[in-house]
């Protein structure tokens, strides 16, 4: 837990048996996290999704101000890429490390080395269900291919990374000897990534405990997951748990297939409810989000966790009450909300009005506009409001929920 960590403040409130020693006292919680993420490479392919270079450089200075610790581009793609790419590593007291993708193939690690970045990520499966369909049909041979792209991008004095995927179909015998064998040619990091997010996340704990172990905590084993299955948060929070020290995500979880873990879930999952700290800015995380919503041109969803509309709104009447008078009481808000908007960035809590709209949220309404209601006048305009509800299968809009407290208040 990092210090000065309280699991209560007037931004959230979170049980403090989250950190009993029954809960935790065998778990491997890192004091700091690092978040590696992948926005720029894994984000750009998402589907629909294209960023170009002016973009990518313009949203690594946010990432830098939001605070992480190293960002990816995969300069063989496009001269977009690579110049993008060369540009941000050739940035003046850049604070961030840039890594350049690079597939088990010598032109793609010459031209990261050419972008100037700190470090080559050589990416291939380590699985040979997957690898198959690259050609590989021997493990000998898998393992072979990373080995010598390694060794080539340690002859360049590239630090290197192995960012090999689909863990989640090798046997634990494949697993024990690929990360051994990774271990043996003196990289720091490798990349533990259940592509297609079939490991159940108490699988991931007890695997990423065994790399560990196998590779006497040569290498700091990174944890990246796909949304396929939902379980991407909590194989990374497993990960995490089991001594993981940096963590791959994206933005608005954007990524191939389901989506990568999002950065502003994982980030605040960390912070808030285990107390780690991970150098993120978290008012700094709605502000990008959104910006990254506008530029990626994919909508965040709004029932998404974190950075939703529907977490950040309420239209219900007992809700609404409930913040109300929280917020004019010892508890405050956190005693009936995940977190405070603010803690995040984002602007204050929402109305939705419809159904379930009740008298009170018409009278602090009015009271807002400069417009005093009875009781009485109140729930004549919520019975309006339900009724127009009723009428549309809607909500409707603020403003005409102005003009009938206005009307009703002649």
């Amino acid at each position: 837990m990092k210090k000065g960590y309280k699991s209560r403040t007037d931004q959230y409130w979170v049980p403090e048996y989250n950190f009993a020693p029954e809960i935790v006292g065998e778990l491997h919680i890192p004091e700091q996290v690092h978040i590696h993420d992948v926005t720029l490479r894994e984000g750009d392919q998402t589907p629909g999704c294209v960023l170009r270079a002016e973009e990518k450089i313009a949203l690594a200075k946010d990432l830098q101000a939001l605070g992480v610790h190293s960002i990816e581009i995969f300069p063989i793609v496009s001269q977009d890429d690579f110049e993008a790419l060369k540009e941000i590593s050739s940035w003046k007291n850049r604070t961030m490390e840039t890594c350049a993708l690079a597939r088990c193939i010598t032109a793609d690690i010459d031209t990261a080395a050419k972008t100037g970045a700190d470090r080559v990520m050589i990416e291939g499966s380590c699985s040979l269900p997957t690898a198959f369909g690259f050609g590989v049909t021997d493990y000998d041979e898998l393992i072979k291919r990373f080995k010598d792209s390694i060794k080539y991008a340690q002859s360049l004095g590239l630090k290197v990374t192995c960012e090999a995927w689909d863990v989640g179909k090798t046997t634990p015998a494949q697993m024990e000897r690929f990360y051994k064998e990774m271990a043996a040619t003196g990289i720091d990091q490798t990349v533990f990534a259940d592509t297609f997010n079939n490991m159940v996340p108490w699988a991931v704990y007890h695997y990423v405990r065994k790399v560990y172990e196998w590779t006497e905590n040569k290498m700091a084993i990174i944890p990246h997951f796909h949304n396929n299955l939902g379980l991407a948060m909590a194989s990374t929070m497993s990960a995490v748990a089991a001594g993981s020290t940096i963590v791959h995500s994206a933005i608005n979880s954007l990524g191939e297939k389901g989506g990568n873990t999002a950065t502003e879930e994982i980030a605040m999952a960390l912070e808030m409810l285990m107390g780690v700290d991970t150098g993120i800015n978290l008012e700094k995380l709605y502000p990008l989000c959104k910006k990254i919503e506008a530029i990626s041109k994919i909508p965040i969803p709004r029932e998404k966790a974190i950075t939703g509309e529907r977490v950040l709104e309420n239209g219900s009447g007992l809700g609404l009450d409930m913040l109300d008078k929280y917020s004019r009481c010892e508890y405050g808000v956190p005693a009936v909300a995940s977190f405070i908007p603010s803690l995040i960035g984002a602007p204050p809590f929402t109305v939705s009005w419809g159904k379930g709209v009740g008298t009170n949220m018409v009278i602090i309404q009015g009271k807002k506009i400069g417009v005093e209601l009875s009781k009485e006048k109140a729930a004549a305009v919520r019975d309006m409001i339900k009724n127009e509800s009723l009428l549309r299968k809607g909500v409707i809009s603020e403003g005409e929920v102005d003009h009938m407290i206005r009307s009703m208040a002649k």
